[in-house]
């Protein structure tokens, strides 16, 4: 079975998006990794961000992967917990159509990046 994480990849590789980079080392608590994703469709090069957040509750030492929650989407590269969920949040036990839905709110920053 796929994780969430390679389920969400593959959704948005279908949908256009490139993982551009994948950023883990110095971020804040509250992510456990950022994927700043660009576009291969109209308007080529538009950013969206992805962030896996990390629950607030967890309490001791984090491994990378351990703790989270939910993901996150923005269409700037998130400064905090409520910029990162700012487009939609989606559960780690997310449906199909659910990711879908997700997927369809990261294209729809594609719409604010219209001059790149």
């Amino acid at each position: 079975m796929k994780t969430l994480t390679v389920k969400l990849a593959d959704y948005l590789e279908v949908d256009g998006w490139d993982i551009a980079e994948n950023l883990t080392d110095d971020l804040e608590w509250w992510a456990d990794e950022i994927w700043q994703l660009k576009s291969r469709w109209s308007p080529v090069g538009a950013m969206a961000f992805v962030s896996f957040l990390v629950d607030p509750q967890w309490h001791g030492n984090r491994r990378k992967g351990e703790g989270i929650w939910a993901v996150g989407c923005s269409a700037e590269f998130p400064r905090d917990r409520t910029e990162a969920t700012s487009g939609d949040t989606l559960s780690l036990k997310a449906s199909k159509e659910e990711i879908e839905e997700f997927v369809e709110v990261i294209a729809s920053f594609r719409r604010l990046h219209g001059n790149v």
